[in-house]
Order: C-alpha cells, then structure tokens, then sequence
C-alpha cells in the first residue's frame, strides 16, 4: 500500500530539497467500480490516511505559495529590468541625435505632402474622410507630440467641406487651429451638400450645427489667412453673423481663389465681404470662376500679379491687362460674350506680362485677342483649343506670328494644343521664326491633307536639322521638344521614323547645341490632355533602336510612341521609349484615411473661438490628440 517516497529539488545550485512525509498508493478503479463494502478496519485506516494526507497537502502548499511569492518577485525585478534595460536603449538610441530641425524637415515632407495639412471632405453621402498625418504623428509619442505640436507648419493649412460636419471633425479643426499658432492660415472651404443649387431656405439647417458653427468661426480667423480659397455660394456667404462680419479684414491675405460660378454679382449681403479686397495689401494672386468680379471693378488691380480667369470676355481681359499694370502671369480659360474687340480697348500692350495661358473652345475666338495686345516680356504661352465649332480646321496662324514679332518677347516655352485644328508648315515656321531663344516647344496638332500630304512630323523636324555648312537652324536653342500628330493612317512610315532620328542626330554632332528631350507620339484620333490614354513603343528596326540607345548614351532621350485613348478619364498606362524602356504614367500614392459618419448633434454649440476650452466640452489635455480620435 506504501511507495516508496520520491523527493522535489527546490534548488540545484542550494542542493534544497523538498521531501514528501507520506505517499499512499490511490485507491483503484476496480475498488471504486465493485460492490464491495469496507470493513470497519478499513474504513478507519481510510480515514487516519486522509488525515495524514490533508496534512501533507498543507505542506505542498505552503512551499508552493512561497514558491510563487519568490517567483513574483522575481517578475516584478525582471519587469524593472525591462522597462530600464528599454530607457536606456532609447537613451543611447542613434535616433536621438537625429537634430530637431531634420524631425521638422520630415514631419513637413509627410504632413504637406498633399495641397493641405488637413483635409476633410465628402466620402459617400454623409461621411467624412479625415487626412491628418499631423495628428497621427502626434500620437505615436510623447517626444513625436512635443516636435508635432511645437511645430506650427505642419498645422496651419487646412481643406474643409463644411456641410453636415461632425462633432469629431469640429474638434480636429479646432485641434489644428490651436496648433497652428501665430502662423498664417491657408483655408479652403467648400460646401459638397449645395450641389447646383445657388440658394436654401434655412443655412444652419443645411450645414448642421457643427458645420454652421465652424463656418462662422473661420470667417473670424480670415485676418491670419495668407492664402483663402472659397467653394461656397453666396448665400453662405449672407449667413455670416454680424458680429463675425466686423471682424474680417484680409491684411495678410496673397492668394485668393473663387470657384463657384456666379451671375448675379454682389448683393447687400455680400458686399461686407467683397469690399474688404480693396484694402488687402498683399493680395497678389486671383483665380476666379468668370469675370463678374472683373466687371464690377472689385479687385485692387495695380498689385496683383497673378491672374487665373475663367469665362470671361474680350472686354473684361483687356480691362485686366490695361489695369493690372504688374501682372506677371495671366491664365484665361475661355471667351464668353461677344468677341469683337471694344474699339477703347485696342491695341493693348502688357509691357510685363511673362506668362500667358489661353483656351477656347474655337481658335477663331482668339484672333481678335492675339491681334490687339503685345507681350514684350512673354517667357511661356500656352494656346489651347476643345475642337472646331463651325466644322473648319483652319485659322488665322498668322495673326499668332503677328503678335509675336510686333513683341519681340523673350519666349523660351510655347504650348500649341490645337486638337481638330490643323496647322500648315508655312504657318508654324513663321511662328518660330519670331522666338529664336525658344527652348521648350509642345504641339498636338492635326495635319492638313491637302497642304502637307506627307507627315506632318516628317516634314517639319528636317527644318529643326543641322546640315553640313549651316550657322544656325531654326530655334537654335531647342532642348525640349513634344510633339503630337493625329494622323489618318495607323501606320508610321519609315520616312517618319527616319526624320525623327537625322533630326536629333544632327544636333548632338554639334556641341554648341544642347542634348534635346524629344517626344513624339501618333494617334488617329483626337487626344486630349484632360483625359485618359495610352502610349506603347512602336515597333522599330534594330537599326532605329541601336541608333536610339547611342544618343542617349550622350545625353539625348528620344521616345517615340502611338497613343489610344484609354476608358478612364483619368492619365493611365505605360509610356515605352524606342529603347525598350518602360515608364509608367501613373503614379500610385497611397493615403491612409478614415470615414467619419455625420452624426447629428442636438445640442447648441456656441460659436466661440477656437481657442475656448469651453466650447463642446473639450478640454486641452496632454493626450488631445487620442481625445479627439475616440470622439470621431
């Protein structure tokens, strides 16, 4: 019934040792299985071992709870050790010298990587996407929030959609705000929820508390905003409450762009806003819609030197250039109203104009306009055009060569996109005959049947070529050269593709001229820079290719492809060179982001500053970062 007792080393190192008093064999299956009833002998023998053994179990677990008392504390000790072991490892860490200027450096390169530090706009109907890397910088730790939050530029710009904003996203804007410190402010505030509605019938209704709120708390900050951008009707523009209203003023405002397209001007109850451009003295850049604002003499013209216009008359851009006497860049979008010229209005000289960027929807429109200015400083223009309206390819190439000879500017980039509009030799050479220091040229062009049987490309790059015994070509300091050809055949000749090559071969003999970037590309039907396409490498001869391969060994690059129009509306596909090379189009920036669903919010948020802590019950603690996250 007895075995033989065994014995438990408690330390190898002590030789201590744990040594059982008893050790009854168990009573069997077969016993406790069976009928048979113990006898009173064994019954008492069974009771005397069960006293003894409740004795010894005593024993076992008081050497165990000392046991686990010593292994406790080993675990305490061995938690210290760690937690010290991980500070001085951070102590001695090579990333602690990294200087605090090169954390700012990065913290820029990732929280201005997009146009704002903060943005949030519409995802769905009524969510938000939230991109703010600074505050998820700010959270990783202590030391990333102290260089995040004493660093007021990656704070201080911010894109907002207003309508139906969420408590969890007034926050986040208040958040930044406070961050952002005595830094200028860039905003750019929309409205996703108007759509093309110009006018509702109750604002606050419409924007949500929040939204309202956040509105008019902006409308406040306008004196520390350097650059504005409004997406907003002007109806909201009204709902501005008088006591935001007196307190706006734009002293330190340089950029201002208006999206939203509006007839009707300015009204009593905008005016407020308006007026205030007049006396923003360092506004020097405006991008507006159409030209109403340009009509109702709003803008204080003799400072600004940059001009971005959307639909705007003959009248209305001359009115610009005779005003603006330090414009710099002018950027017309299209020509709306009557196109002839005013006869007050001509000839018009823009004696510092360097950048002038034109479209319309028919060449014809831009006649008038190229026949009645002079550009004496021109360094880039830009003409674009959507397609032919009446059915003709031709316009007046000469009026263009005009204009620029009568300059005389210094152009180094011209931008010919003229899409269903053809362009004759004769035309193109007495263009660029008139900006011999031209050193970037991009045409999209569409050849003339009738007038250029060949290609048009084959025709013309021989006129770029430097021949044995000649002084100069035409546009000697060329380095730069797209151009685009839509053709009526899907097959480029070999003449083409020879053309191509003698051209830039010529030039690289020669020292005294530049290696050339050349692009040329085919395509039978229209292209356009405003939507999707492909390119894929034509098929060359062995020949064309090694000869490729050689001029970009001494620095020349020569891509020579066909474009299809692609399904998408966005640029997509690969761009292959002569060579063999490959290049993709597109590129894949991935973004984190969150959704945040609109919640109504009951309760009545004043529409203090957002410096109150009082304001929504959100207090400035030390992790107002994590705070601001869990209410989202």
């Amino acid at each position: 019934m007895h075995e033989k007792p065994g014995h438990i080393t408690l330390c190898d190192h002590c030789k201590v040792k744990f040594f059982p008093a008893i050790n009854h064999l168990p009573v069997s299956l077969e016993s406790l299985h069976s009928d048979t009833v113990p006898t009173e002998a064994e019954r008492l023998q069974t009771i005397a071992i069960i006293q003894g053994e409740t004795h010894e179990l005593q024993r076992y677990k008081e050497v165990r709870t000392f046991l686990e008392q010593v292994v406790d504390e080993l675990k305490v000790g061995e938690t210290a050790l760690e937690h010290n072991i991980r500070l001085r490892r951070s102590w001695a860490s090579h990333i602690r010298r990294v200087p605090r200027e090169l954390w700012c450096n990065i913290f820029e390169l990732v929280c201005l990587s997009g146009s704002y530090a903060l943005n949030i706009s519409a995802c769905g109907k009524s969510e938000k996407r939230f991109l703010a890397p600074a505050l998820a910088l700010s959270q990783v730790s202590s030391h990333w929030r102290r260089l995040a939050n004493g660093h007021p530029k990656v704070w201080s710009s911010i894109s907002l959609d207003i309508f139906q904003l969420s408590k969890g996203g007034k926050r986040i804007v208040k958040l930044y705000l406070r961050n952002s410190g005595t830094r200028p402010l860039r905003l750019r505030l929309e409205d996703t929820g108007m759509g093309s509605r110009t006018n509702v019938s109750d604002v606050k209704a419409h924007l949500g508390q929040c939204g309202y709120s956040v509105l008019q708390m902006l409308f406040k900050l306008l004196p520390v905003c350097s650059e504005l951008t409004l997406e907003l009707p002007n109806v909201l523009l009204s709902s501005i409450e008088p006591r935001c209203r007196t307190r706006v003023s734009l002293p330190l405002l340089r950029n201002f762009e208006w999206v939203v397209p509006s007839e009707d001007g300015i009204d009593e109850d905008t005016v407020w806003f308006w007026v205030q451009f007049f006396s923003a003295p360092q506004l020097k850049e405006i991008s507006i819609f159409n030209d109403w604002p340009v009509r109702l003499g709003i803008l204080p013209y003799r400072q600004l030197t940059t001009v971005s216009i959307g639909w705007a008359s003959l009248e209305s851009v001359f009115s610009l250039l005779t005003s603006c006497e330090n414009i710099l860049t002018l950027v017309w979008s299209g020509l709306s109203g009557d196109i002839t010229v005013p006869s007050d209005s001509v000839p018009i000289v823009a004696s510092n104009l360097q950048e002038l960027s034109c479209s319309c929807i028919s060449l014809h429109d831009l006649e008038h306009f190229f026949a009645s200015i002079t550009v004496p400083s021109a360094i880039s223009i830009d003409i674009s055009s959507l397609g032919s309206d009446d059915g003709s390819r031709h316009w007046r190439e000469d009026i263009l060569a005009a204009m620029l000879e009568r300059s005389g500017a210094p152009l180094e980039e011209l931008k010919l996109d003229l899409e269903d509009w053809c362009l004759t030799l004769h035309g193109l050479e007495a263009i660029l005959n008139t900006c011999p220091g031209l050193k970037s040229l991009e045409l999209q062009i569409r050849r003339d049947e009738h007038a250029t049987p060949n290609s048009f490309v084959a025709e013309f790059l021989p006129s770029l070529s430097v021949s044995d015994g000649q002084t100069c070509p035409i546009i000697p300091q060329l380095t730069r050269l797209r151009l685009h050809e839509i053709s009526v055949s899907e097959v480029v000749s070999p003449q083409t593709i020879q053309a191509i090559i003698q051209m830039i071969e010529s030039r690289s003999k020669h020292p005294q001229y530049i290696a050339m970037d050349l692009d040329i590309s085919f395509s039978t039907k229209r292209f356009s820079r405003f939507f999707g396409y492909s390119k894929r490498a034509l098929e060359l001869e062995q020949d064309i290719i090694s000869r490729v391969e050689a001029l970009e060994k001494n620095g020349a690059r020569c891509v020579i492809s066909w474009i299809e129009p692609g399904p998408s509306p966005w640029g997509s596909g690969r761009t292959l060179n002569a060579s063999g090379g490959n290049h993709n189009s597109d590129d894949n920036n991935s973004e984190s982001e969150s959704s945040d669903e609109g919640d109504s919010d009951s309760e009545d948020e004043s529409d203090e500053d957002f410096s109150d802590e009082g304001d929504d019950g959100d207090e400035d603690s030390g992790d107002e970062g994590s705070s601001v996250v869990e209410s989202m």
